[in-house]
């Protein structure tokens, strides 16, 4: 028994040595939902047409756009806590951890609005911009993912202004 609760003592001890926190970000970080009608705004934005109020235009690649809507679901004011994470199969993680009231309206938001995609936006670049497949309970969501450790960090350090080993 012994020999277990040092097993997983040590286990613990990993774990906490290979996870960054920030407590604050630097850049500004937004959650909107991309617009339903992006097919045909699409084609609007290649004949050169004017965009409607209300919509934002986010550059992919030097052919692809994305197209959300201005208004802000999500903020940086809302979020208490970022962190670099390392999975079981040595993957890197960028998670982050919603306040109490932006815990409150990702649960409305993501409850309310299955189906539809929300764009993760940091500094005006569009990280991610998964669909909804549910209710996201507890305010902890993951942004980013990669098999490189360089590739994570700087985007995680996008994010961090100060961080710290816990």
């Amino acid at each position: 028994m012994k020999k277990y609760l040092s097993l997983a003592a040590i286990l613990l001890a990993v774990l906490l040595t290979s996870c960054q926190t920030a407590k604050v970000t630097k850049v500004p970080v937004t959650f909107q939902f991309v617009r339903l009608d992006s097919d045909k705004l699409d084609t609007d934005f290649k004949l050169g047409n004017a965009m409607p109020s209300g919509v934002q235009v986010l550059k992919v690649t030097s052919s692809v756009h994305i197209f959300v809507e201005t208004k802000l679901q999500l903020d940086d004011s809302e979020i208490s806590k970022v962190e670099l994470l390392q999975d079981q199969m040595s993957n890197y993680l960028v998670q982050i951890q919603f306040n109490e009231s932006g815990a409150e309206k990702l649960s409305e938001l993501t409850g309310n609005n299955v189906g539809r995609r929300l764009a993760v936006i940091v500094d005006g670049k569009l990280v991610i911009a998964p669909m909804i497949t549910g209710r996201i309970i507890g305010g902890k969501v993951i942004i980013f993912y990669s098999e490189s450790e360089k590739v994570a960090n700087h985007f995680y350090r996008q994010l961090a202004v100060e961080t710290e080993t816990h």
